[in-house]
């Protein structure tokens, strides 16, 4: 990709993914916290916050995938769950599994503050999973 190209790429990433990550962050809080102080367990927490975290995204990228696309159709319902396959699945199987929960259960066991840790591991988290997904939605957007 030219260098002009490129310098408008995180606005749009911003764009996409900034809602659903705004509320990607508050299910991941309150799941996260909810599991720690009902279980105990830092493990269930993380997985707990993790997959919060999950259905707060993609509930707000579906929805606005699907507006996009024209509305409440079986059409429109498939090419959205198709595109979000291709988009995030890789990149989510490998984040709801296995490196979420990891960064998460470990941000919790350093930091004194479940609040802290919770959001120091879920922005840790995000990192790994943004360099799949954004190669992921590129490379869907040059077909």
């Amino acid at each position: 990709m030219a260098l002009m190209e490129m310098t408008g790429r995180p606005r749009v990433w911003l764009h996409r993914y900034l809602p659903a990550e705004a509320v990607g962050l508050l299910a991941t809080v309150i799941g996260t916290l909810l599991a720690l102080e009902w279980s105990g367990s830092v493990l269930l927490a993380a997985l707990v916050g993790t997959w919060a975290e999950s259905l707060g995204f993609y509930s707000v990228i579906f929805w606005r995938d699907l507006r996009r696309r024209g509305g409440l159709s079986w059409r429109s319902l498939r090419a959205t769950f198709t595109a979000m396959l291709v988009e995030f699945g890789p990149a989510e199987l490998f984040d709801s599994l296995v490196v979420g929960p990891a960064v998460l259960a470990l941000a919790l066991v350093i930091f004194p503050s479940p609040l802290f840790g919770t959001i120091i591991g879920k922005l840790a988290a995000d990192a790994i999973f943004y360099l799949l997904t954004i190669t992921s939605y590129e490379l869907l957007n040059r077909r």
